[in-house]
C-alpha cells in the first residue's frame, strides 16, 4: 500500500530456489526448479498457506496459468501443461516434448516457447490435453524468454537483443524488427 516502504506479510521457504510465480486471482503459483509447482492459496496474504505441489520431472524454469491450466517451463523435459481445476490436487494433461525450454507464453489459443538456440515454437492449445504443433522461427541467438502482445511476440534473444516476430499467423511467423541492446538480454515483458 506504500511502495517507498514495503512491509512484508508472509514468507514461505520453498525446498529448492523459487525461480518463477505468477499470482492469478487468489492463487500463487511457484516455479521451484528441481521441487516443482507449488500451489498457495493467497486470499488472506498474512495467513496464505500452500494447496498443494506438482513435481514435474525437471526443474521448473517459468510458469504461465490460463484458464484450468498452468504450462510449466520444465528445462529439459519440455512443458509441461498441469490441470489446475482442483488446486488441491494437480494432474497433467500433457506434455510438450522438444529439448531445454527457458520461457514461455500463453496468448488465446497458441503456447509460444522459448527453445534457446533453436529458437521458439508455436503450438495451438485449443484442447491442452493434446497440443498441435504448428510452427518454428530460428531466432540469430539464444531465444531465452518470450512475451505476447496482440499480433507479436517480443522474445528476448541473449546478445541478438530483442526480436519482434509477426505472428498474426501464429503458422508463419515472419520478423516484423529487432532492437540491438547493449548487453546480453534476457528477459523481457511488454506494459
Amino acid at each position: 500500500t506504500n511502495p517507498a516502504s514495503p512491509v512484508s506479510v508472509y514468507a514461505y521457504d520453498t525446498p529448492e530456489t523459487a525461480r518463477a510465480i505468477q499470482v492469478i486471482d487468489n492463487m500463487l503459483y511457484v516455479g521451484d526448479t528441481g521441487a516443482g509447482l507449488h500451489i498457495f492459496d493467497v486470499t488472506t496474504p498474512a495467513a496464505s498457506y500452500k494447496r498443494s505441489t506438482y513435481d514435474t520431472p525437471d526443474e521448473v524454469r517459468g510458469v504461465f496459468v490460463s484458464g484450468k491450466y498452468a504450462y510449466a517451463a520444465d528445462e529439459d523435459s519440455g512443458v509441461q501443461i498441469i490441470n489446475i481445476s482442483n488446486p488441491d490436487a494437480p494432474v497433467l494433461a500433457s506434455t510438450v516434448p522438444g529439448g531445454a525450454v527457458y520461457g514461455l507464453y500463453v496468448h488465446g489459443k497458441y503456447l509460444y516457447i522459448a527453445y534457446g538456440t533453436p529458437g521458439i515454437k508455436i503450438y495451438d492449445i485449443s484442447n491442452p490435453a493434446a497440443p498441435v504443433y504448428l510452427s518454428t522461427y530460428d531466432t540469430p541467438d539464444f531465444a531465452y524468454s518470450i512475451y505476447v502482445r496482440g499480433h507479436y511476440a517480443y522474445i528476448a534473444d541473449k546478445a541478438s537483443g530483442i526480436q519482434i516476430l509477426d505472428v498474426s499467423n501464429p503458422a508463419m511467423p515472419t520478423l516484423a524488427g529487432s532492437y540491438d541492446t547493449a548487453g546480453t538480454t534476457n528477459w523481457v515483458e511488454v506494459n
